[in-house]
């Protein structure tokens, strides 16, 4: 009988914590649940969209198969931003409901981390000083994003970062 309440203990625990891949853009963390996250590449070859969006750093092509690379850096206000090569690492949303497949360029990958639910606190989505693209923040030390609101924020032209750390 004490086997069965130790699984029931271990079952609880597992579903009050979530996977993250967190990731870094110049000095800011943020963090994907790792669900959404469908690969990771590093350095890809960039390939420039005319008219896109600021954000829109261009597209690459893996396997047959074309995804849209949002750059982390003109997220963050970074001037610089639209890079030609690609010096990071594309992290691949994964989603059914994304029409195009679609990446966010970050800096890089600092790993993959399990976060309780209590670290974890809700962002409102129009929120003075945070983008409407977080949905969360863990332990106010980094922003969770959500690749929806993000693209949503794109599409609408509210894409800017100004997160205040």
């Amino acid at each position: 009988m004490s086997q069965s309440r130790s699984d029931d203990t271990d079952t609880v625990a597992a579903k009050s914590r979530v996977e993250f891949v967190h990731a870094r853009i110049d000095s800011e963390r943020w963090a994907i649940e790792r669900g959404r996250v469908r690969r990771l590449i590093r350095s890809p070859q960039l390939t420039r969209i005319p008219r896109a969006p600021e954000p829109i750093a261009g597209a690459t092509e893996q396997g047959g198969t074309v995804t849209a690379v949002i750059d982390g850096r003109t997220l963050c206000g970074d001037s610089k931003g639209q890079r030609q090569q690609a010096d990071g690492v594309l992290v691949v949303f994964d989603g059914p409901q994304l029409e195009q497949r679609t990446g966010l360029l970050v800096d890089h990958v600092t790993g993959i981390e399990s976060h309780s639910v209590d670290q974890i606190s809700a962002v409102a989505k129009k929120q003075p000083q945070t983008a409407s693209y977080h949905c969360a923040r863990i332990d106010e030390t980094a922003w969770v994003l959500d690749p929806n609101r993000l693209i949503d924020a794109i599409s609408t032209g509210d894409a800017s970062a100004n997160s205040d750390q």
